[in-house]
């Protein structure tokens, strides 16, 4: 699998036709990180991880402000889930002080969770 190692780092105000990110047949560890205000036009505001991928969020904060749902709720806005789809027997794992706040989407505020996927909170 491929390896991705994030630390002390700010994704903010990012937008995408969809996902912020695609995860396939990957591992990746994002730890200390802030996501503030990013979104899709559909899809997922977050990340898509899929194809027996493994994911671990450690001491992160995701959090959408007031005025930015607001405007993006007024926008064409065809998103599934608030950040996170799991996809294809993956697993993500969400540790240590995270905080998640103000997530929206059509099917799920936080996440979809499909074909034999796990998602675990430490």
């Amino acid at each position: 699998m491929l390896g991705l190692y994030v630390d002390d780092s700010t994704f903010l105000e990012n937008f995408s036709q969809e996902h912020l990110s695609t995860l396939r047949l990957s591992a990746a560890n994002f730890t200390n990180s802030t996501f503030i205000n990013n979104y899709s036009k559909q899809g997922t505001h977050g990340f898509l991880i899929d194809t027996n991928s493994e994911v671990t969020f450690k001491n992160i904060t995701i959090r959408n402000d007031e005025a930015t749902v607001r405007k993006i709720m007024h926008k064409d806005i065809q998103v599934t889930s608030g950040f996170f789809i799991v996809n294809g027997q993956s697993t993500l794992q969400i540790e240590s002080n995270s905080t998640i706040e103000n997530t929206f989407g059509r099917d799920a505020t936080l996440a979809v969770i499909q074909s034999g996927s796990e998602v675990y909170f430490n």
